[in-house]
């Protein structure tokens, strides 16, 4: 049976709110220092971009920038008109994440035509704000949809799981407990499924938030390392370097003219 585009854009919302109700709880408490108020926007879209809801959520709360109406400048003379035109920008940022981040473009373009249509209804500055968080946590709920709808339900539980608990330490005996299954089964599903063991998958996503906030943050190494949990910081930096061929330092320092003005 062929779904209908509305009845397809239905069900992505739907999902997307599933998730977002369900994987908030583990944000860590701990002010981030991101650069600017321009970096913090393109740190939103690289937390959709990620599917990353626990840290989008971090991001939201984390400081003044997320607590006002971003100021960029004039857009109209009529205040309800400048409200919702910051609306229809923080849809087109949204939208650019998820697709960035392999949602296929029409369904994220159908979600954006669906927010964009509520726009109009936005009169106060309360409203405003209200409307930036649900619709990029929207964004990024059908980005963690789309790059685990094709794995069996116990490895989705275990990706769910691991990537609410980035700032911890996980091991096969929890994974083993969160989907009812053998940790020896569990690793063979994740070989079969994504071609790696469970924790080697756990730190490669550990080593990407690393990369966010080498990129968004003025967070020093040693600071990232104790954020996420790392037993020391030459063991980040091991692991760093196995993957990404330098230490962190020197990936900021080749990327600095990306994330700084």
């Amino acid at each position: 049976m062929t779904l209908s585009q509305n009845e397809l854009l239905d069900t992505v919302i739907d999902q997307a709110k599933n998730i977002v109700e369900e994987g908030l709880e583990n944000t860590a408490e701990m002010h981030i220092p991101y650069l600017d108020r321009q970096r913090s926007e393109k740190a939103v879209i690289g937390c959709i971009q990620m599917g990353n809801l626990t840290l989008l959520n971090e991001l939201l709360q984390s400081g003044p920038e997320f607590q006002q109406n971003p100021h960029i400048g004039t857009l109209s003379q009529n205040h309800i008109k400048q409200l919702q035109y910051l609306g229809v920008i923080a849809v087109t940022l949204a939208s650019r994440g998820a697709i960035n981040g392999g949602v296929p473009e029409s369904i994220a373009l159908a979600l954006s035509d669906s927010y964009i249509q509520q726009i109009e209804h936005i009169v106060q500055d309360d409203q405003l704000e209200s409307f930036y968080k649900e619709v990029f946590l929207s964004f990024c709920g059908i980005v963690h949809n789309h790059d685990t709808e094709t794995l069996s339900l116990p490895v989705r539980q275990c990706c769910d799981y691991m990537l609410q608990h980035l700032y911890t330490k996980v091991t096969l005996a929890e994974l083993s407990q969160v989907c009812h299954l053998s940790p020896n089964y569990i690793s063979d599903l994740f070989r079969k499924e994504l071609g790696m063991g469970a924790i080697q998958y756990f730190h490669i996503q550990k080593l990407k938030l690393v990369v966010y906030f080498l990129m968004n943050t003025s967070l020093k190494v040693a600071e990232i390392s104790a954020h996420l949990n790392y037993c020391s910081q030459s063991k980040l930096t091991q692991q760093f370097k196995e993957i990404y061929g330098v230490t962190p330092a020197q990936y900021r320092a080749a990327h600095k003219e990306k994330w700084i003005a």
